[in-house]
């Protein structure tokens, strides 16, 4: 690339350019990932703490410049190429971006699964892969056979007062319990709060639960 920046970037042809954009964009991969496994040497030998760093990923964003999240998930993907040999060896030759063989670390569950992926990752976008990958993420936690119980513990319904006179009222619960609460609320809506010119369906919701709240208070008292 040294050549053409000598002699200016804008004199170079567009075909030129695009030919040593995607050859940097490779030699980038194959230094990303030589780097990402020395990260994961370097954090096998816990030498953060030498440094009285908390973690890895606080010593790269300290001596690296990297955000703290970005360091978290360079830390990640270096363990994972450990793993992966056939992953690591693509995104070594430039093959795969890192992006690319970051999204592969969340993908490959089984070792058999390898090498169809990465056959995948070199055609496919690394948004598509990304999408895949994010999907596989999401189905692995729905068929947790332990997630419901989890997902019972952590229901909550919190208030926050604002200084402008309104408030907001979360709720966090199952998919099924929120799907059931906004079924009842939809039908409060369509039976007993008429429609009025300039009121949206979530005003007329709020008006529902208020009727409902009223009407308990009322029997209570």
């Amino acid at each position: 690339m040294a050549p053409v920046m000598d002699a200016g970037v804008e004199a170079v042809p567009t075909e030129r350019l695009e030919a040593e954009v995607a050859t940097l964009a490779a030699r980038l991969a194959a230094a990303t990932c030589e780097w990402l496994q020395m990260i994961a040497e370097l954090d096998r030998r816990r030498a953060f703490e030498a440094w009285e760093c908390i973690s890895m990923a606080h010593w790269l964003s300290w001596k690296c410049g990297l955000s703290l999240g970005a360091a978290h998930e360079h830390v990640r993907v270096g363990r994972a190429l450990a793993e992966l040999p056939q992953v690591r060896a693509a995104f070594a030759a430039g093959q795969l971006s890192y992006s690319k063989a970051r999204a592969l670390t969340r993908l490959v569950a089984l070792p058999e699964m390898e090498a169809d992926l990465v056959e995948l990752a070199r055609t496919a976008t690394a948004a598509q892969l990304d999408r895949i990958a994010a999907g596989y993420v999401r189905a692995g936690r729905l068929a947790d056979p332990e997630a419901a119980a989890r997902n019972a513990e952590v229901r909550t319904l919190r208030c926050w007062t604002g200084d402008d006179g309104t408030s907001t009222l979360a709720v966090r619960a199952p998919n099924d319990v929120i799907a059931t609460i906004m079924a009842a609320v939809n039908q409060l809506v369509d039976t007993e709060i008429p429609k009025e010119p300039g009121v949206d369906l979530p005003a007329r919701r709020v008006d529902a639960l208020t009727n409902t709240g009223a009407l308990h208070l009322h029997h209570i008292v």
